[in-house]
This record gives structure tokens, sequence and C-alpha cells, in this order.
């Protein structure tokens, strides 16, 4: 594992990215995301500061995946849930690394539905 992380030649997402819901709420920044990147792994914080519906929020996710061939895919779930509120995401990275697009899949427990919400992520600092 250390001699791949070393010699791990594919772009780095690892970073602070400003988090968008891509259809709901165009054009307004709703959260962040941290990543954490060791070669393929992923790990890191997702805050959500907007909901779907607009409203002021504070959740925190935390999540591991994977980042390879220009796809990330992770698992996430809520740190003060556990277990309970969980998800998963697929994005594409694309515009030379400074923007990740995709689904975050979830279940919504008031409406008692699985969601798919289409987002998008910028990189901060670029």
């Amino acid at each position: 594992p250390w001699f791949r992380h070393i010699t791990y030649r594919e772009t780095k997402v690892s970073g602070k990215w400003d988090s968008y819901y891509s259809h709901s709420m165009p054009g307004k920044k709703i959260g962040k995301l941290v990543i954490k990147q060791k070669a393929t792994k992923l790990s890191g914080i997702a805050t959500v500061y907007k909901n779907r519906e607009g409203q002021d929020s504070d959740r925190k996710f935390s999540f591991t995946g994977s980042y390879g061939s220009g796809r990330l895919v992770a698992f996430y779930e809520d740190k003060k849930t556990p277990g309970l509120a969980l998800g998963t995401v697929y994005l594409t990275l694309d515009n030379n690394g400074k923007k990740m697009t995709g689904y975050t899949h979830y279940y919504n427990e008031d409406k008692k539905e699985t969601v798919s919400e289409e987002v998008a992520y910028l990189k901060k600092g670029i």
C-alpha cells in the first residue's frame, strides 16, 4: 500500500470542494467537501449548509470511497446517526480536474423513498 501511494500517477482529487445541487438550486452553494486521498482510496467529510428545499442545515457526513479513471465512487453516512442516514455518490471529474459532476443517492425517511439528486463540486483554490 505505501508503494502504491508513492507511485500513484492519476489525478489527485484531495482538497476542498464547494458543493451544489444542479437542478433544485442551480448556482447556489449548499456545502463543502473535504477529501483526503491515498492513491485510489478516499475519505473525508461533507458538510451540508442548505437542504434540497433551500432551508438552512448543518449536517456532516463522513465518507469513504475510491477514485480511478476520472470516476469517484463513495459511501457516506451522517456523523450524528451512523448506520441510519446514509447514501452513495458517483461523480465524474472534468474541466481539467476543477469540477466533479454526478449523482447522490439516499433514502428520504420523511417521504419513504429513495432519492437521486444531481450534484456538482467545484475545486477551491484553483
